[in-house]
């Protein structure tokens, strides 16, 4: 008898050490990367998270390219503003080690964007569009914007460090560079990304300003950024593109990805209904947000944001409220999506 209570004991003390070494946890309070896309919001939620970080990462851009330029300044007020001189030795072109916390960022700040749209290029890849009720076309002009995106963090490397490293997998560092790369592999690299981008982008197709595609590449959008690339390929890489800037430029005006026309006024890619403004190609979602489901203030990607755009006027409707939460870009992209999705649906089954 007592035999067998020590078998038993044994059992039972084996089975309860056994059970420690299973260490799985079950979540019920968040969602885990092993199982985050379960619906179709949740695919276009991950795909502009990195459309975020742009917006934040703006700032330092700001500082390296204009503040050390002619046209802006960051003045004392009064004695305040001085920050041991930072501003003034930017104007004037000499700055110091001290003075790089803005470089730094520039450089990080890039990065964590490339390599968020990194994970998302590559979470898309394996995700079925069928699976979450997507066309082809929309899926892959899903997974174009994170490539759009992700040449736009480049350029700006390209533009303020000519030599930096090559990284387009999160998930397999193998296929990164081990260090800097020549400024060609850069160009290159950002070249074939936005012509295979254009290819699967969606079309602006009326006047009015961007619509339910505002916050989002467009294939106008893609190709300015060419113009830029081929603009300054001189500089970057000693060879002349001005033949190659000068078609897609024309390209542009002359409607091939969509119906663009300059504004009326110079200021109006900056004005407080530049939403409606057609010579915007890309914007990113500023401070503030209408409620209106097309309607908020956007900072132009493609053209020079100059602290001269006017002010909120003064009779603001109640239409419109602040909202500075980064996320609210995120989820009026992904609404604007959404609703373009619904209407390619509407559209597939009206025709059908």
């Amino acid at each position: 008898m007592k035999l067998l209570k020590y078998i038993s004991g044994a059992f039972v003390a084996a089975t309860v050490m056994a059970s420690c070494t299973n260490l799985d946890e079950t979540l019920y309070d968040q969602v885990g990367s092993q199982n985050y896309y379960n619906t179709k919001k949740n695919v276009i939620a991950a795909t502009f998270r990195p459309f975020e970080h742009a917006y934040w990462s703006i700032q330092s851009r700001h500082v390296l390219n204009e503040l050390t330029a002619d046209q802006l300044i960051t003045p004392t007020r009064d004695g305040w503003w001085d920050d041991g001189g930072k501003w003034r030795r930017l104007h004037y072109h000499t700055w110091n080690v001290d003075d790089g916390g803005d470089a730094q960022t520039e450089w990080n700040g890039c990065f964590q964007g490339i390599m968020q749209c990194n994970v998302v290029i590559e979470d898309l890849e394996t995700l079925s569009p069928e699976k979450f009720g997507f066309s082809q076309e929309e899926f892959n002009n899903l997974k174009a914007q994170c490539r759009a995106l992700r040449a736009w963090f480049y350029i700006r490397l390209l533009d303020a460090f000519r030599h930096v490293p090559l990284a387009v997998s999160f998930n397999d560092i193998s296929k990164n560079s081990e260090g800097q790369v020549e400024p060609k592999v850069i160009f290159d690299f950002i070249e074939s990304e936005l012509k295979e981008s254009i290819e699967l982008l969606a079309q602006k197709s009326s006047l009015g300003g961007n619509g339910s595609m505002q916050g989002q590449w467009t294939k106008a959008g893609a190709a300015a950024l060419l113009v830029r690339l081929y603009l300054n390929a001189e500089v970057y890489i000693g060879e002349e593109r001005y033949d190659d800037c000068a078609k897609y430029a024309q390209d542009i005006i002359n409607g091939v990805y969509g119906p663009y026309q300059l504004a009326e006024t110079w200021d109006g890619p900056f004005d407080w209904n530049n939403e409606y403004c057609d010579e915007v190609r890309k914007a990113t979602a500023s401070g503030t947000i209408k409620a209106t489901p097309t309607g908020g203030r956007y900072l132009p990607v493609h053209a020079t944001i100059s602290r001269t755009q006017r002010q909120k006027p003064a009779t603001t409707t109640p239409s419109m409220r602040l909202h500075r939460a980064m996320t609210s870009m995120d989820s009026f992209i992904a609404m604007n999506l959404e609703c373009q999705c619904r209407t390619s649906a509407n559209m597939t089954a009206t025709t059908a």
